[in-house]
């Protein structure tokens, strides 16, 4: 991508990219797209070359996407070749499922002896050697450990001196002490942004078939909104894989799952909001068997069961994550340490997760466990990064591993001020809004920051042609920012679910953006510059074309 941040300019109080005009229709006719996207894309560092590898055209990811691959290709190679059974140990989320079922359906294709274990709640997401301790008994002498194998360096070095050879297929943060030499890491290392199930597929891929191929991208397509992964190059290869209808007919349990949300071509939101929560679920209330069970599942019938399982283990996450939400928005932003020894441990990283994106900071969300240590999640925001927490936190009995963004901690109870005083030091809370804004009016001197103005033609189905073409936006390539100028709300409408309409116009006649309630308070008859990205949303066996406000101030 090209370096484009010194050529961002302030225009009559909005921040939007300087884009070479006769650049813009050039690349409007190459890429068939409206001059308006191009923009867009331009004023993100997006060129040619970019355009193609990172959008468009996405390469499947090679051992280029991880760091070394010499000593892993040849452990995995030894194992196909000694038919040595394999024990695969995986998270509980949907990354260390899938990771798990990549391998799984792998070996079993090949009748190669292999079993899975699946963390559970209990385990913390961590390796437990007596968990491990029977399948040594059984004669098993292989580990390929998924999803979490690079925070537990002590335990893989005990199981080398029990006779063990050990894999870690892992994504997370790599210590210092990882021990480089003996344990083969199949690892992004900075090259990428996979995942762990997107690292899985890298390794076996040279042994897959045409027909294999697609299955087990699908499934690494799965961890990517799973992991809320960057949406660009390999992970967008991934991600578009679960556009396949062909494909996703080799998975009857994921399409029940959709096809309880449409009848029609599933989206990649279908997926955010139809399948990502219910394979989730099953391991934050205790066990994830189920999801990985529905994840290897090739009949019908058998998925329908499993589905009624996930659904009612939804429906009870998600009435325990809302009463955790709730109390702890009661005790306010103020705070960013938020702990009770009672709360249910499967939701803390939602609740976390939702709460630091609200308030836009960091947050920590712990309770107590059975050895009376805490436990919890971390959520970074506001330029917070889970690496320099870690090192705040160094010299204390501490244990946890994460993404840049987000992580897990394990510490004594008695540490909880520490911890608390040291991150007070660390956290940024200064208030600023995610997309450059404040959502609250904010102060009107400061330049709203967009993509590109919003064109008379919004409705045309042109512009919308654009959006579906770059469609997916989320982690790495976000939603695109439209700026509406002196837009005069008419009227205050309800909307859908918990998201409130208003009706404007503007020079280019009138207009509709949805907010969720609460979050902006617009007057009628009152003049605002508003900030509005689009979005398609399945709704029913339809797709709703709508604007959402991202920001707004009066005009």
């Amino acid at each position: 991508m090209m370096d484009t941040s010194s050529r961002r300019q302030a225009i009559r109080d909005w921040d939007v990219q300087d884009t070479d005009e006769s650049s813009v229709y050039a690349l409007s006719r190459a890429w068939g797209l409206d001059p308006v996207w191009v923009r867009v894309l331009l004023g993100r560092g997006i060129d040619k070359r970019s355009y193609e590898r990172d959008i468009t055209s996405p390469a499947p990811p090679g051992d280029d996407s991880l760091g070394e691959m010499a000593e892993p290709r040849a452990w995995f190679h030894d194992l196909l070749s000694s038919g040595e059974p394999v024990l695969v140990y995986a998270d509980l989320d949907v990354d260390g499922l899938s990771s798990a079922a990549i391998l799984s359906r792998f070996f079993r294709l090949r009748h190669h002896s292999h079993a899975v274990l699946l963390a559970n709640r209990e385990d913390g997401r961590s390796l437990l050697p007596s968990r491990i301790r029977p399948f040594q008994k059984k004669g098993f002498r292989r580990i390929i450990v998924c999803d979490m194998g690079t925070s537990s360096a002590d335990v893989l070095r005990m199981l080398l001196g029990e006779g063990m050879s050990c894999l870690v297929v892992d994504h997370h943060l790599v210590p210092e002490e990882w021990p480089r030499h003996s344990v083969p890491l199949v690892h992004p290392s900075g090259r990428s942004a996979l995942t762990s199930a997107g690292a899985a597929y890298t390794l076996i891929r040279p042994y897959l078939s045409s027909e294999e191929e697609p299955q087990m991208a699908f499934l690494a397509g799965l961890s990517v909104l799973g992991d809320r992964a960057p949406l660009i190059r390999e992970n967008r290869y991934l991600t578009l894989s679960l556009l396949s209808e062909e494909t996703l007919a080799v998975f009857p349990g994921i399409r029940l799952l959709l096809r309880r949300r449409v009848r029609r071509a599933p989206i990649v939101s279908d997926y955010s909001f139809g399948v990502i929560p219910f394979l989730n679920a099953p391991g934050r209330m205790g066990d994830p068997s189920p999801s990985f069970d529905l994840l290897m599942s090739s009949s019908a019938g058998e998925s329908e069961k499993t589905v009624a399982v996930l659904l009612e283990m939804n429906r009870r996450r998600q009435e325990l994550e809302w009463l955790l939400y709730e109390e702890i928005r009661r005790k306010g932003p103020e705070e960013f340490v938020f702990f009770d020894k009672d709360w249910f441990p499967g939701v803390l990283g939602r609740v976390a997760h939702r709460v630091s994106e609200e308030w836009n900071r960091t947050v920590f969300v712990g309770t107590m466990t059975a050895s009376f240590t805490i436990r919890g999640s971390i959520r970074c925001r506001n330029g917070d990064r889970f690496s320099d927490i870690m090192a705040a936190l160094s010299g204390l009995p501490i244990t946890g591993g994460g993404h840049p963004m987000a992580g897990g901690l394990e510490f004594p109870a008695d540490l909880l001020p520490e911890v608390s005083r040291r991150l007070s030091r660390l956290i940024n809370t200064s208030p600023l809004n995610p997309e450059g804004g404040t959502m609250e009016g904010g102060d009107e001197r400061d330049p709203l920051r967009i993509d590109a103005f919003l064109p008379a033609y919004f409705r045309n189905p042109i512009f919308w042609e654009g959006y579906r073409k770059l469609f997916p936006f989320g982690e790495g390539f976000s939603r695109p920012l439209f700026g509406v100028r002196r837009a005069r709300i008419e009227r205050l409408e309800e909307g859908n679910g918990k998201m409130q309409a208003c009706a404007y116009r503007w020079r280019h006649g009138s207009g509709r953006a949805f907010f969720r309630e609460g979050e902006a308070i617009l007057s009628p008859g009152q003049d605002y510059d508003l900030v509005v990205t689009p979005e398609i949303r399945g709704k029913g066996d339809y797709l709703e074309r709508l604007f959402v406000v991202a920001d707004y101030r009066p005009a």
